[in-house]
């Protein structure tokens, strides 16, 4: 439904729950009818917008396509709004998202798969985590940095499986060692009040604190996703150094380190070799 030229927007009446989302070039709002009477005029939140740089191997990634995904969403129990945004960077490896939800998330290289063709390019893509205020505009550069992860997806000797390459995604994440719980035991397990208590000793207090350092310091570390050519081969660009986890649906995890080097970019990449896949 639009608005009038008024602004007035006029709707069916409902007798059962319901939300307004209002998007407009110059901002957006959210009504719901659980929390009150719908108000008579509805308040705008400013866009925020980004805009910036994208480079793959510190050279500049001309026309390259950018996507950004956002932590926040409109999640309620009528309806589940994701929030997304595109864009494509000009000659000059320059894009700019106009109008984006508020909040956190990510951006980077958006790798294009077709359903029958697979990746349309072989690449790399760098997802930086980033912060998007309201009425404000976050410059980024995007893909400087780190180091190339080169290696190779080989089927097993005996296979006569017949691999799909150019649908293959690998994905890469940190590799940090997460908090162990502490153990609970086993007669607290049927005793509700007795299991509270037990969340409230300084062994799962410490370990609360530590799992939530544990996830805002993944929150901030790259991920990264790359496409994989004909011959199986793939190359991962401006991975900085640290511990690393590398997976796809058909290989077993490999976790890898890259050292510390000197600078912000080593040009020189790490090569893992042969990684075999599961065929089975």
């Amino acid at each position: 439904m639009k608005t009038d030229k008024a602004g007035v927007l006029r709707m069916p009446f409902r007798d059962q729950p319901f939300e307004v989302y209002v998007l407009h070039p110059g901002g957006f709002a959210h009504a719901r009818s659980a929390e009150g009477t719908i108000p008579e005029q509805v308040t705008l939140t400013a866009w925020a917008s980004v805009n910036g740089t994208i480079y793959s191997g510190n050279k500049p990634a001309a026309n390259a396509p950018v996507s950004l995904y956002s932590d926040g969403s409109f999640v309620s129990e009528l309806c589940s709004v994701l929030c997304s945004c595109v864009s494509q960077a000009d000659g000059n490896a320059a894009f700019t998202m106009p109008r984006v939800f508020p909040g956190t998330g990510r951006i980077g290289r958006d790798i294009i798969y077709m359903v029958d063709d697979g990746a349309t390019e072989v690449t790399s893509s760098r997802q930086l985590a980033a912060t998007w205020l309201a009425g404000q505009t976050t410059s980024l550069e995007i893909g400087r940095g780190g180091r190339p992860v080169i290696g190779r997806l080989v089927l097993p000797r005996d296979s006569q499986r017949i691999i799909g390459w150019g649908h293959l995604r690998l994905e890469l994440h940190p590799d940090l060692p997460q908090p162990t719980r502490p153990a609970l035991p086993v007669p607290l397990r049927n005793d509700p009040q007795a299991l509270a208590r037990w969340q409230q000793t300084p062994a799962v207090r410490a370990y609360e604190a530590a799992q939530a350092a544990w996830q805002a310091q993944m929150a901030q570390r790259p991920v990264f996703h790359a496409s994989v050519d004909r011959d199986g081969r793939f190359r991962i660009n401006n991975v900085p150094s640290g511990r690393f986890m590398l997976s796809e649906h058909l290989m077993k995890p490999r976790s890898f380190e890259i050292p510390d080097f000197d600078g912000d970019y080593e040009e020189a990449p790490l090569d893992l070799g042969d990684i075999e896949l599961i065929t089975q």
